[in-house]
């Protein structure tokens, strides 16, 4: 037991500052925007403010912090298995344990980034509280804002479930491409760009309104998905011959 928990735990240290540095430094951005943005979105004598956290989000530019923390924790964890490739292949357990690791604590990281998006929503809602005539709110305001704004209903799509089962295969996609892919880096061979194809595209549909291609996206990223579960069996086969 204590062998394999060694396995998450290096993949941790492997990754732990530089994630955790841009999940802090991200949603401390944020809430330096929302902290100059929303006194500057209450104008005086208006009673009528439900819609103007949304106009905060968009403003302070969310989904592009989003997106950008995105990217990097990408690259971060996808090329630093390079650090201690050697350390990783000398561990006597399966590739298969150590490939499922991987991706556990890669979906840890990007799961702790969406959990610090939603903390700044409720502290920086908070703040929007405090700014505001309480007479001029409801306790919906913020369900409300979650609809009217792009970016907030991706992060967080409520009762909207085709567009959390996309949400939930692109992430599922990504972190199996990563997963996967790191095993081709640790034993020095070429990376094919699949996770980046598939990063691009979770940025390139982020905060998108239409609806219109949720379904061909939801099955490409499953096909994806099932391709790197195909990849990853194969590569136990051939490990249990060689």
């Amino acid at each position: 037991m204590k062998r394999k928990l060694s396995i998450p735990a290096l993949w941790v240290s492997m990754t732990f500052w530089g994630a955790l540095g841009i999940i802090v430094l991200t949603a401390a951005s944020e809430l330096i925007g929302f902290g100059i943005a929303i006194p500057k979105l209450i104008p005086e004598n208006q009673a009528y403010y439900m819609a103007l956290y949304s106009d905060a989000v968009e403003n302070v530019g969310v989904k592009y912090f989003y997106r950008a923390a995105v990217a990097l924790l990408f690259f971060w964890t996808f090329y630093s298995c390079r650090a201690r490739a050697a350390t990783v292949s000398r561990l006597s357990v399966s590739e298969g344990s150590i490939t499922m690791w991987h991706a556990a604590v890669i979906a840890g990281w990007f799961l702790s980034l969406l959990a610090s998006q939603l903390g700044v929503i409720y502290v920086s809602y908070g703040w929007f509280l405090k700014a505001v005539d309480p007479a001029a709110v409801s306790g919906q305001s913020l369900m409300i804002a979650f609809y009217e704004s792009s970016t907030l209903h991706w992060l967080i799509p409520l009762a909207d479930w085709p567009l959390l089962l996309t949400n939930a295969a692109l992430y599922l996609s990504l972190v199996l491409s990563m997963a996967v892919d790191s095993d081709l880096l640790r034993y020095g061979g070429r990376v094919p760009m699949v996770s980046g194809i598939l990063a691009a595209t979770l940025e390139a549909f982020f905060g998108s309104k239409s609806e219109k291609y949720l379904w061909l996206i939801t099955a490409g990223a499953l096909i994806l998905a099932v391709l790197q579960v195909i990849r990853l069996v194969r590569s136990c086969k051939e490990e249990a011959i060689a």
